[in-house]
């Protein structure tokens, strides 16, 4: 081996100052770039002819390094600088959590009222429970029917009247006939008026029969409105399915969440209808009436019609009946266009006043089985009819009382009910 002169470098590998920091390359000098090198005399043209792979080679194209993502260490080498996220101010989510909190709060609460205020009234009607309302959700109850039909007996009396101090004497009568099959029905009423017999108190106007309340028998309801039923079913030939019982109050409050009906007035005055009893005054043609407006015409008397004021013949039993009739169908067409769901407030007065001023043996499953059946039924060809009285064929005809009361009895005589009998049957053929 050669000795080393003196005086000469060592050859021993000395390890670059750049490679201190294994990070850092600041003092790291630049990699060469291989240059391309033409051997022709004309540089230019040894480019032009060399292919695209020998000049990308000579020049290749500068590439930047992608930056490390965040969250994550840069790579040895390199300098990573990023925007620092951009940061929320704290206070504003402090003061909108309570906000939000107690939005829900008041939401769950108000829905929770609504719920449980509705549903109580609705039990309350249908003499209900929680058990029976979750049975509704799996089971339906079949509908009673009479000869293929479905008769509801709708009454209304005069319990909160204030002009009357028989309270449970029943204002109207009416019943509703409805053939699931074929989707037609009637309505049909019965004056107050009639001159019939009723255990324990003789000849009377049907509408007293609703003033008994020691009636029970089975298969019907208790009181009054069992001993009607009895009466229209034996003595006028209509079995009735269900019966529906409403005082004013529940009358005045449903047209009133309805924001009122139309009805059609048409008198031989030409100024209209006036009743001296309700102090209701109307005018031929569209009449639009809220609940108070309604009531009044529903319980027209026509009483003091010898007086200047008084006009129209609204003392006629069967005029007041006929403007019932169409406002019960009025009232029936409203309540199925208008969204009563729609206006919770609404919603539980109206409920609220039904649970205190209506009575029905309907249950909540029959009541929604019954608005499903009946959901084919065109209320515009739903017939209105009543006894004929001024016909050349009347049914019934004026009687006075033994006590000089003005009272209606069968043409054919006194308690001879067979030609009202006939008259439901022809209504049921048609």
């Amino acid at each position: 081996m050669d000795k080393q002169k003196p005086g000469a470098r060592s050859q021993v590998y000395r390890r670059p100052s750049y490679f201190i920091d294994g990070f850092s390359q600041v003092n790291r000098p630049k990699p060469r770039q291989p240059i391309y090198r033409p051997t022709s005399t004309n540089p230019t043209r040894q480019l032009q002819t060399a292919s695209f792979a020998e000049r990308t080679k000579a020049y290749p194209p500068k590439v930047e390094r992608p930056q490390a993502p965040i969250g994550t260490l840069p790579l040895a080498g390199h300098l990573v600088t990023q925007k620092p996220p951009r940061q929320h101010k704290p206070w504003l989510k402090r003061a909108l959590k309570p906000v939000v909190i107690m939005a829900v709060v008041l939401l769950i609460g108000f829905g929770t009222w609504v719920s449980t205020s509705v549903i109580g009234s609705i039990d309350k009607v249908f003499h209900g429970n929680l058990f029976s309302d979750a049975d509704v959700l799996i089971n339906s109850s079949p509908l009673k029917e009479s000869n293929g039909r479905i008769n509801v007996l709708l009454v209304g009396d005069s319990i909160n009247n204030p002009h009357n101090a028989r309270t449970a004497l029943a204002e109207s009568i009416m019943v509703l006939s409805y053939n699931p099959k074929n989707k037609t029905g009637f309505i049909l009423s019965i004056p107050r008026d009639l001159w019939v017999y009723i255990p324990k108190l003789g000849y009377s106007k049907i509408a007293t029969a609703n003033e008994i309340f020691n009636f029970h028998k089975p298969g019907l309801p208790s009181g009054g409105m069992g001993q009607l039923q009895q009466i229209v079913q034996n003595e006028l030939g209509i079995p009735i399915d269900y019966e529906v019982l409403f005082n004013y109050a529940a009358f005045k409050d449903a047209v009133n969440t309805a924001s009122g009906i139309t009805i059609y007035i048409k008198s031989s005055n030409p100024s209209g209808v006036y009743d001296s009893y309700t102090h209701l005054r109307l005018l031929n043609g569209w009449d639009k009436l809220d609940g108070q407006e309604a009531l009044d015409l529903v319980r027209a008397h026509g009483d003091n019609v010898s007086s200047v004021n008084s006009y129209e013949i609204l003392s006629n039993a069967f005029n007041r009946m006929q403007y019932q009739r169409q406002i019960i169908i009025a009232l029936l067409k409203k309540a199925l266009t208008i969204k009563i769901l729609s206006d919770p407030i609404k919603m539980v007065d109206l409920f609220d006043s039904f649970g205190n001023n209506v009575q029905t043996n309907l249950t909540l499953s029959a009541a929604i089985s019954l608005l499903k059946t009946s959901a084919g039924l065109s209320l515009s060809h739903l017939q209105s009819a009543t006894y004929s009285y001024s016909s050349t064929d009347p049914l019934l005809t004026n009687y006075k009382s033994p006590k000089g009361q003005e009272v209606l009895v069968p043409a054919l005589g006194i308690h001879n009910f067979t030609a009202i009998k006939e008259f439901y049957r022809q209504l049921m053929s048609k």
